[in-house]
């Protein structure tokens, strides 16, 4: 039993372990604070490293295995904790829940996103500032860009497009709450709770923590259960929401606005509503000119060229055509797309086959 424990540690991580340790001993005059900017890019790492030491330099303690490298284990460990208390808060070590997605890591050095969309921007902007209510609730017709605006707000956060310190959103880092992924497997007593904890101790971790809730008239349901109503999510999130501490932003589309204020008016009534309108016919060709230029639209139509008239054709009719279910840019990119497959098919120029494009895509809306 003692040979099968033993031998499910690698020995090079001792080692490793042993050698920092050393390197550390030599440079015993640096403060703590410098030590750990050394050795440790960020302090979960640290705290990672320190609990893998203590636990190695236990067991080798405990089989009396090479005396000096569990000494090395300890002190390795015992100097990263102290590192760790001396550098950063507690509140700091709450690690991001998986259900939360972090939109500014995920859109780092990513091409520009935020195109034809500047005013609605400061619209949003204007909606996070006031001194009782600081969240924004974003209400308009599906496919105009609602998740797209913030995902372009996280690209401009990301790559330090905010420079202003005066802004709201300056330093601010937005994370998506993934309602799926919060109710998954919670069918556990306390397991529901016990991710709403993690939720709350997070957020209130990171006073720079914007987060985004698409779709949020279904945060009313989720988590309920007939043995508990007020497992609600909405129930659990108002109080942190009412404490002016969070910053929120929520988005949902009129219809579902219209069906669910009835039903929580509570919760609607924290957030600053932030009506948006579609694209204007300019910001629209913005928008789709960018598309078409873009990498990834090459790639899936490597040989497909739009010029400009083809753009401002696409967006006349689709403004003509009007669709109270599906908003522009959403119309006007659907025909353009439509547009991309036939000339790809047919190795046909695009003004050959735009009319067919457009009358596929006026069938299609027919039918809803």
């Amino acid at each position: 039993m003692t040979k099968t424990v033993v031998h499910k540690f690698d020995f090079s991580e001792v080692a490793s372990f042993f050698s920092t340790c050393v390197l550390a001993y030599g440079v015993t005059t640096l403060s703590v604070e410098k030590f750990a900017q050394i050795f440790f890019p960020s302090m979960e790492e640290a705290y990672k490293t320190a609990v893998k030491a203590a636990y190695l330099g236990i067991v080798l303690h405990a089989y009396s295995l090479e005396p000096e490298m569990t000494v090395a284990a300890t002190l390795l460990s015992s100097v990263v904790m102290v590192a760790i208390t001396a550098l950063v808060p507690r509140s700091k070590y709450v690690a991001c829940p998986p259900f939360l997605d972090n939109l500014n890591e995920k859109f780092k050095g990513m091409p520009q996103m935020i195109v034809g969309n500047e005013r609605r921007v400061k619209e949003l902007q204007r909606a996070l500032v006031g001194l009782d209510k600081k969240n924004a609730l974003m209400i308009g017709l599906p496919g105009i860009g609602k998740t797209k605006l913030v995902e372009g707000i996280a690209w401009e956060l990301a790559n330090n497009q905010i420079q202003d310190k005066n802004s709201v959103l300056f330093g601010k880092t937005i994370f998506s709450l993934n309602l799926n992924d919060m109710v998954a497997d919670t069918g556990i007593v306390g397991t529901f709770d016990a991710k709403v904890r993690d939720l709350v101790r997070f957020v209130e971790s990171r006073p720079d923590a914007i987060l985004f809730v698409d779709e949020l008239h279904e945060i009313l349901g989720a988590g309920t259960s007939k043995d508990n109503p007020m497992s609600s999510l909405a129930q659990k999130l108002k109080p942190h929401i009412i404490t002016r501490h969070w910053r929120v932003i929520g988005a949902l589309t009129q219809l579902d606005f219209q069906k669910y204020l009835s039903k929580d008016p509570a919760v609607f009534r924290r957030f600053n509503q932030v009506w948006l309108s579609e694209p204007t016919r300019d910001e629209c060709s913005e928008i789709l000119t960018h598309l078409t230029q873009s990498a990834s639209f090459k790639e899936i139509y490597p040989s497909v060229v739009f010029e400009q008239d083809d753009i401002l054709r696409i967006i006349e009719w689709t403004y003509k055509i009007g669709n109270m279910q599906v908003g522009q840019p959403d119309r006007a990119k659907d025909v353009l797309e439509e547009a991309a497959k036939l000339a790809l098919e047919g190795q046909k120029p695009i003004k050959e086959i735009l009319i067919k494009a457009i009358e596929n895509k006026i069938k299609l809306l027919a039918k809803h």
